[in-house]
């Protein structure tokens, strides 16, 4: 029972908000960090917030979508390299930043969008790979045409 909850809690087998590595809480220690980190995030969510999607100005098919309450110092932190999600692509440059009344609309954009970009990325290395094919036809049909030609 108590005790392989503990084991778990210490191997870092149980993962979450509310489960902190390599400490050993009671069940109300644990109860206890759980609803204040919760509330602090039910508090958070209900401020305005802002979406916004950064794109790499040195890769510009890379791109990053964010929500927060300070889109331009959080740019300033990717530009200068602070976070290491984005580190290697910097510098970045905004191109969306749209506000919501609420985190919690926020977080329903910043899904849709991220479903929306992936499927742009998904239909984008399919048309890369069509016209790949396309012009290695072509390259043989011209091989084969120059080969007959000199026959």
């Amino acid at each position: 029972g108590g005790t392989e909850r503990v084991e778990k809690i210490v191997a870092g087998h149980l993962r979450g908000p509310c489960v902190l590595k390599g400490k050993v809480l009671s069940a109300e220690d644990r109860r206890r960090r759980c609803q204040a980190k919760r509330k602090k995030w039910r508090v958070t969510m209900k401020r305005p917030a802002y979406v916004y999607m950064l794109e790499s100005k040195r890769q510009p098919q890379r791109r990053h979508i964010e929500l927060g309450s300070n889109p331009d110092g959080r740019l300033a932190l990717h530009n200068q390299g602070l976070i290491i999600e984005t580190a290697a692509f910097s510098p970045w440059k905004m191109v969306l930043k749209r506000k919501f009344p609420s985190g919690f609309g926020a977080q329903e954009y910043v899904k849709k969008l991220r479903e929306k970009l992936k499927k742009q990325e998904k239909r984008r290395a399919e048309l890369l790979r069509q016209r790949a094919v396309l012009l290695r036809d072509e390259r043989r049909k011209a091989a084969k045409s120059k080969k007959r030609a000199s026959d």
